[in-house]
């Protein structure tokens, strides 16, 4: 599989470049003269665009479900850690009333 490369992937990165560039200043000429034609520059952007835009609001329902879960997973915790709480209280209390209960009976004399 020598020479085999993901074409895709390597027109993305590029098209982060040029948007790179373009951010810190440079024109579009300038851009496609440092890295691919003009012609190039456009087609792919109509390429990728929506790609680009899919995997983002993918991305975005991803964060808003992996938030919910995690809030989801807190609530659980909470309610494990206060029902642990509450049963060890009442386990007190029950082996107090029992204790109670032996000596109001006489068995401890």
């Amino acid at each position: 599989m020598k020479g085999r490369y993901d074409s895709n992937k390597i027109n993305l990165e590029i098209l982060k470049e040029v948007e790179k560039l373009q951010g810190e200043g440079f024109d579009i000429e300038k851009c496609c003269k440092k890295l691919i034609a003009a012609q190039t520059l456009c087609r792919w952007n109509k390429e990728y665009r929506s790609i680009l835009t899919l995997k983002s609001i993918k991305i975005r329902e991803l964060r808003k479900e992996n938030f919910s879960l995690k809030k989801l997973v807190a609530d659980l915790s909470f309610d494990n850690v206060m029902l642990k709480e509450l049963a060890k209280d009442s386990e007190q209390e029950l082996s107090v009333k029992i204790e109670c209960g032996d000596l109001i009976s006489g068995q401890y004399k």
